[in-house]
């Protein structure tokens, strides 16, 4: 089928559709596959309970999306994203647990198809590609961010759409015939921005990380990025200055730009990432070994990925969208070192499934493609096999932050409350104390402090035994305070 338009044949978006699907439809099968498996995988390991949702953020995404469902407005300042997209399925759903439950297994299983369409227009090889997504979606550091960092998963999903359209850009010339494209691209970096900071960093890592190897392998490649990074960074920049100014709060962290300022942040007195007495005498060597896994499973086959993309590049005989994976990979070392905050270095570890997964399926494929039959399948489905185990372990491993008896008594505690108060904490329970009490939480690095000079204050302590890493906190204000609530799990006070 072809439209006819002055005087020239042009492919109908009809026929383009039915030959994409056409060439895809094998591949488009096993990713909508993956998909299901993905979103039934985090689905069964999701709380059992009705009112509680896994991981340490979770009860934070409750609470905000039950205050804009009712108000219209966030409770905390934050990047507003992703708490509108979760607002648009608790319409969908008509409760909010359930809403997080679905809405976040759905951003999961998504996760395998930007992976598998930008590995491929990288590789121009639908097996890596599959592979790639594959490795990508049922990988324990994913599941781990999937129930705990819930703005930072769907912040790295459009991560990986925008370098979809980003090499688009790359593997083709000419800026000024494709400006629909180019807004698209950078619609999504702004919503990228809007979404999570760690990401928006991570953007710009990757993209910078790749222009300079590019400048090395591809000068071609590298004026294309050049030129889309100048004409991104001025209209993207403009833009995010205008919503900056207009929506202050819900770019509260973003303008601060907390992202960097926390990045080499003494932290002395913080517990440690991975502690351990072995880490005092190597810890750089420990780090590698506990946090990169460069001899666990998907190690070997990245390691594989790694050394042909060097070679190749090193020859100068690979693509210039195969210098992407290398540079990835290398640049996000720097950052998933002992140097680097901890909180961040673990959001960093965490986000290794981007540069490990594509690394680790170039690997299979080079292993397909040079190693005799007999070798390279059984590799390839133990590697396949143990990243779908260890995602498995992951999501049982799973919990909420309360138990369903602790939930309970939080409940029964809201009868013993002053009318009007405030909750002292951050993070953890205290999401959870805000769940239920429907009282904000105070001294969170997230609000202001204000309302503590007006509101009675209330400290909520939890019984259970404390971590020995953990810091002993100072409780100078116990003299003056009265007990309200002494419960088998927690013991409420009012100052």
């Amino acid at each position: 089928m072809q439209i006819m338009g002055d005087g020239e044949a042009v492919p109908g978006l009809l026929t383009s559709i039915v030959l994409f699907l056409r060439e895809e439809r094998r591949y488009l099968i096993i990713l909508v596959l993956i998909f299901l498996l993905c979103f039934l995988l985090r689905m069964a390991h999701t709380a059992e309970s009705p009112y509680l949702v896994n991981g340490i953020d979770g009860p934070y995404y409750v609470s905000q999306i039950n205050h804009l469902y009712e108000t219209g407005e966030a409770l905390h300042k934050d990047s507003p994203l992703t708490f509108y997209y979760l607002l648009a399925w608790r319409y969908i759903i008509g409760d909010t647990v359930r809403t997080l439950k679905i809405g976040m297994s759905v951003v999961t299983g998504l996760m395998c198809i930007p992976i598998y369409f930008l590995v491929k227009r990288i590789t121009q090889n639908r097996n890596a590609a599959i592979f790639s997504a594959y490795l990508g979606v049922f990988n324990p550091y994913l599941f781990t961010m999937t129930y705990n960092l819930y703005k930072n998963e769907l912040g790295i999903l459009l991560l990986l759409t925008f370098f979809v359209l980003f090499f688009r850009f790359v593997s083709t010339d000419g800026i000024r015939r494709k400006w629909g494209e180019l807004l698209l691209l950078m619609l999504v970096f702004v919503t990228i921005w809007g979404t999570h900071i760690m990401a928006t960093g991570m953007t710009v890592l990757f993209v910078g990380s790749y222009l300079v190897f590019a400048l090395i392998r591809e000068r071609t490649a590298a004026k294309r990025t050049l030129r889309l990074m100048v004409t991104v960074g001025i209209i993207g920049g403009c833009a995010l200055i205008i919503l900056g100014a207009l929506f202050p709060a819900a770019f509260y962290k973003v303008y601060k730009l907390k992202f960097l300022t926390d990045l080499f942040e003494d932290e002395a007195d913080a517990p440690k990432f991975a502690p351990g007495e072995d880490e005092a005498k190597n810890p750089f060597a420990v780090f590698m070994v506990k946090n990169l896994d460069p001899v666990k499973w998907f190690g070997f086959p990245a390691l594989i990925g790694i050394i042909t993309l060097s070679l190749k590049t090193f020859r100068r005989e690979n693509l210039p969208g195969e210098v992407f994976i290398l540079s990835t990979y290398l640049s996000w070392l720097v950052f998933v070192q002992p140097s680097v905050s901890r909180e961040l270095v673990w959001r960093f570890a965490l986000a290794s499934f981007v540069p490990i997964s594509m690394a680790a399926g170039y690997g299979l494929w080079s292993i397909k493609r040079k190693a005799p039959l007999l070798i390279a399948i059984p590799v390839i489905a133990l590697v396949l096999g143990l990243s779908f185990i260890e995602a498995s372990a992951v999501a049982r491993r799973s919990r909420t932050t309360v138990t369903e008896a602790e939930y309970v008594e939080i409940v029964a505690m809201k009868n013993h409350m002053p009318e009007e108060f405030s909750i002292v904490g951050q993070g953890g329970n205290p999401y959870w104390y805000e769940v239920v009490l429907e009282k904000k939480i105070m001294r969170s690095h997230y609000v202001d402090e204000d309302d503590l000079l007006t509101n009675p204050v209330v400290i909520i302590e939890s019984k259970r035994p404390t971590s020995p890493w953990r810091v002993p906190r100072e409780r100078p204000w116990l003299g003056r305070a009265q007990v309200i609530w002494d419960g088998p799990h927690f013991r409420a006070y009012l100052l």
